[in-house]
């Protein structure tokens, strides 16, 4: 079991959330069982302001998402991910869709690439008929052992179309600090979208790693 929890805060617009999820990959030999990783995400604090109001409530949706490994070799993997969020409030029905993951380590060094897309059952000025995401990323660890091999600086880019907008660019930068097997601090700047109504925001997360489940009879 993981957890994984976050505080970003928008510079551009003041609203502060609390991204959250909750993951676990049952045991086992097979591809749903031993090779799939189940999560569910939300925020858990959703803070925005409108009209000089601020409003904190808890998230406007709720994301269930299984990660297969569908190909497992010493430095490479691909993952499939399928997903599905549900609306709490304000927007109607669902998002469905799907993310396939590559992986490389080469060295100290790992680069990884991404393409999802997702649709909309209910489309909306805010929520698209269908969006496509295309995403590449890059990360160092500082040194092999020693202090500075629990630090790995990290850049990533995203470019993502959406049915009826213009193609944007996002753009991430961080580091984390592996304290233990178990945890992970991590810190990133992120810029979403390349216009100038870009969102400048940072965030501050922390992963924790439960272990395996205990049986207890």
């Amino acid at each position: 079991m993981e957890i994984d929890w976050a505080n970003q805060y928008s510079f551009t617009t003041s609203a502060f959330t609390m991204p959250s999820a909750l993951k676990f990959t049952p045991l086992g030999n097979s591809l749903l069982r031993g090779r799939t990783e189940y999560s569910v995400s939300f925020d858990s604090i959703s803070s925005d302001v409108d009209s000089g109001t601020r409003t904190t409530q808890f998230s406007d949706r709720v994301t269930l998402t299984g990660t297969s490994i569908l190909w497992d070799r010493p430095h490479f993997d691909i993952a499939f991910a399928p997903q599905a969020s549900f609306f709490l409030r304000d927007t109607p029905g669902a998002l469905y869709g799907a993310t396939v993951i590559a992986r490389e380590d080469i060295g100290r060094n790992n680069v990884g690439a991404t393409i999802s897309w997702s649709g909309a059952t209910s489309p909306t000025t805010s929520n698209p008929a269908g969006t496509w995401d295309f995403g590449a990323g890059f990360g160092r660890q500082l040194s092999a052992n020693g202090f500075w091999g629990h630090f790995t600086p990290h850049v990533n880019g995203v470019l993502e179309r959406s049915t009826g907008y213009e193609k944007t660019l996002s753009a991430y930068a961080g580091i984390e600090y592996q304290i233990t097997d178990r945890i992970a601090l991590d810190a990133s700047v992120q810029r979403i979208g390349s216009t100038s109504g870009g969102d400048r925001q940072i965030l501050l997360a922390i992963t924790l790693n439960l272990g395996k489940l205990q049986d207890t009879k």
